[in-house]
């Protein structure tokens, strides 16, 4: 199983929503969890199972903090921040240190969707075309639930949902999708 042709790290996702379309959006690299580990968000604040736009506002969210966002942007490692906790205030602080140029969320997320446009404008070069169905994990999630006992059996993703959080990501990355096909702009 994989996603744009990188296999799937870590997570089977028939019952974390979530982390199928950071899996699915991720434009860099294809299913890895570099670019957003939502699956301990949705585990942690216990809608595993929902399909909601605030599920994918904080996907965006972390994914300007960990794909193509802070750490790539500014060139600096992210274990202080998963593994210790340090704030990412502080990044910033020994950015301005180091270059003299003052940086914050604001500008960043400018930056990162600019950057996640121009990725996904890449690979739209190389296909020639875009369309949902390179954003759309594989359909065993969708089609064949978990087998195995214990409290997820029989979780499956519904595609309906799926769909709908799809939806919201492009809206809230400034991406039209006319017949199907991807149409990208820089903000």
């Amino acid at each position: 199983m994989h996603v744009k042709g990188l296999e799937i790290s870590a997570y089977d996702c028939h019952a974390a929503p979530g982390m199928a379309l950071a899996f699915s959006t991720s434009p860099p690299i294809g299913a890895h969890h570099k670019d957003a580990w939502l699956i301990s968000w949705e585990v942690q604040r216990g809608g595993r199972f929902d399909y909601t736009r605030e599920k994918v506002e904080k996907l965006v969210e972390m994914q300007n903090i960990r794909g193509g966002g802070l750490f790539e942007t500014i060139v600096t490692c992210r274990f202080p921040w998963v593994e210790v906790g340090l704030e990412l205030d502080w990044y910033f602080r020994l950015f301005k240190a180091a270059t003299g140029m003052d940086m914050n969320m604001e500008v960043l997320n400018t930056i990162n969707n600019r950057i996640y446009t121009l990725i996904r404008v890449f690979w739209i070069r190389e296909y020639g075309h875009w369309d949902r169905t390179y954003d759309t994990p594989p359909a065993k999630w969708f089609k064949r639930p978990l087998s195995k006992g214990g409290p997820l059996k029989g979780a499956k993703l519904d595609y309906d949902g799926y769909q709908k959080m799809l939806s919201w990501y492009y809206e809230l990355r400034g991406v039209g999708m006319r017949g199907g096909a991807y149409r990208g702009r820089i903000p």
